[in-house]
């Protein structure tokens, strides 16, 4: 990340989480680390904290992506707990999708953007809400992990199918 700073988070379960009033931020955050990476725990208390964020986490939303006027992509779209940690690549996705309707214009295109987007964010909603709840175990979150890679890697299909589309485009361009 920018200037050789690393993100280090820590998730846990919002009965935990709501202990932060009573023990800081700070050392709950360290103490969770610690459990799970003794050495970055001990690397991370070694120099000065930032100002650490909280989030409690939610469930999903899904809006709605564009109307007359406007659209929306990445968050603002939709949102999905940070725990599996793909938020951008949603981003990206979107934006290409969206950026695919408005060349074209058509009604179809803002459709097929709206359920595009929807076919591949509805089931990574699904799995990232229960890898978030943090309510499992070592095989079945090992099991939603795989779950959620196939996921992904629909969507990454359909992004593969827009590659050739542009391709076979560029391919007949006079010019």
């Amino acid at each position: 990340t920018t200037g050789g700073t690393s993100c280090v988070f820590a998730s846990m379960t919002p009965a935990v989480f709501g202990l932060a009033g009573r023990a800081g931020m700070p050392e709950l955050w360290l103490s969770t680390i610690e459990r799970m990476a003794p050495e970055l725990a001990e690397r991370l208390r070694a120099r000065p904290l930032p100002r650490l964020r909280g989030f409690a986490g939610m469930r999903g939303i899904l809006r709605a992506p564009a109307g007359p006027g406007w659209a929306l992509v990445g968050d603002a779209g939709h949102f999905r707990d940070p725990a599996t940690a793909h938020g951008i690549s949603d981003a990206l996705r979107d934006a290409e999708g969206l950026a695919r309707a408005a060349l074209d214009g058509s009604p179809a295109a803002w459709s097929r953007f709206h359920h595009e987007r929807n076919d591949d964010s509805v089931p990574l909603f699904e799995i990232t809400d229960r890898i978030a709840a943090l309510d499992w175990d070592h095989t079945t979150v090992q099991e939603l992990h795989h779950e959620l890679s196939r996921a992904m890697n629909r969507g990454v299909e359909r992004i593969r199918g827009w590659e050739s589309e542009a391709a076979a485009l560029s391919a007949t361009a006079p010019g």
